[in-house]
């Protein structure tokens, strides 16, 4: 499969990137430790305040939420709409989480410690689901992000480096052996389509970000151009219903846009300018939603409704229908059954919206036991 799509911009994005993590460092310095444990469930326990959620997964009616304080993994239970338990993790920021059968993998990324150096880890958790406790860990490479389920024994993770000596990887991870490949191109995001991974690298310096189509099943890949300025790529995601490729172009202090390209039939769309850093695209049938991540301490996060046939916009939709604001850095964004999930970082938050309506209940990450 490939995708006939050409960029010419040759600015670097990589430093947008680099100040956004940057950012969040300043938070994980106040961060506290804490060990791989598990909390006997015969002893009750004080309540527990959830701080820093990152990103969301679900299944069989739990939410899962990554968050930095403590360093865990949090459950929500969709039936109450309440968190109903926790898995502690190590001594590093646990960040992407994908579930592949009966078990939940987390990315382990960075913390900085007392004498503000940064130390990053190279590991995937590996979370039974039935005892929500950590079974294994997997060795991905440094700093790892992102990482997609590509079939039933096989993810795929993306690992930053240090942005310094060591360099970004992408690669495949063979659940059963515990092996990786390395793909033939280091990817900062990435969506999957058609068996096919779809993502953009970053570079640290010189020519900009490129597009590209790999196939795992060869390792082989295809550069992708795209005939408009991808100034600063901030998001890629996939429509598999119906073959659209969602990229959005992010900045601090204006509006980004969304790109929106017809993968299977090699056609480029339209484009539609969102707000402060558009981060994630979801869609709802002949919908979609952006998650405008905002800019750290300001408060602007938001949700853009667009219709995906024009792109016709629709920004500040959910402060027009909730009469509030979203909050402070908006993570994370995906639909569940009938129900749309959004991370607030620093506003300490999930939001749970009716994707029909827009109306949202707010939920506050208090563990009572």
């Amino acid at each position: 499969m490939k995708y006939k799509i050409t960029n010419m911009n040759n600015t670097n994005s990589r430093t947008v990137h680099m100040k956004r993590r940057l950012s969040l460092l300043c938070l994980a310095a106040l961060l506290t430790a804490v060990a791989c444990t598990k909390e006997p469930e015969d002893k009750p326990t004080a309540p527990t305040e959830i701080e820093t959620p990152r990103s969301l997964t679900a299944t069989g009616g739990k939410v899962y939420v990554s968050c930095y304080s403590p360093r865990a993994v949090l459950r929500i239970d969709t039936a109450t709409m309440q968190p109903d338990a926790i898995c502690r993790l190590g001594n590093y920021n646990p960040e992407g989480l994908c579930i592949v059968g009966n078990r939940l993998y987390v990315t382990s990324t960075f913390i900085t410690d007392e004498q503000s150096a940064i130390l990053r880890d190279n590991k995937l958790y590996v979370i039974d689901l039935s005892s929500f406790t950590i079974v294994d860990t997997i060795v991905v490479g440094l700093n790892p992000t992102h990482c997609q389920a590509l079939d039933d024994n096989h993810l795929v993770v993306a690992a930053m480096g240090d942005y310094e000596s060591v360099d970004a990887s992408t690669v495949v991870v063979d659940l059963t052996s515990k092996s990786t490949t390395s793909l033939p191109t280091a990817l900062y995001n990435f969506d999957i389509i058609d068996h096919h991974i779809v993502g953009y690298t970053s570079p640290y310096s010189g020519s900009g970000s490129i597009f590209v189509d790999i196939d795992p099943t060869t390792n082989t890949s295809t550069p992708i151009t795209l005939p408009v300025s991808i100034g600063t790529p901030y998001g890629i995601n996939a429509d598999t219903v119906n073959g659209l490729l969602y990229i959005t172009d992010g900045a601090y202090n204006t509006n980004g846009d969304v790109h929106c390209y017809d993968l299977r039939n090699n056609k480029y769309l339209w484009k539609a300018e969102a707000a402060i850093f558009p981060s994630k695209v979801v869609t709802w049938g002949n919908e979609a939603f952006v998650l405008n991540e905002g800019a750290w301490g300001r408060n602007d996060a938001s949700l853009s409704r667009l219709n995906s046939k024009n792109g016709t916009i629709v920004n500040n939709y959910f402060a027009s229908v909730n009469s509030r604001g979203l909050g402070d850095v908006a993570q994370d964004i995906m639909i569940y059954g009938s129900k749309m999930y959004i991370s607030v970082s620093f506003s300490n938050t999930v939001e749970v919206v009716n994707p029909t309506t827009g109306k949202s209940q707010q939920l506050k990450l208090l563990l009572k036991s």
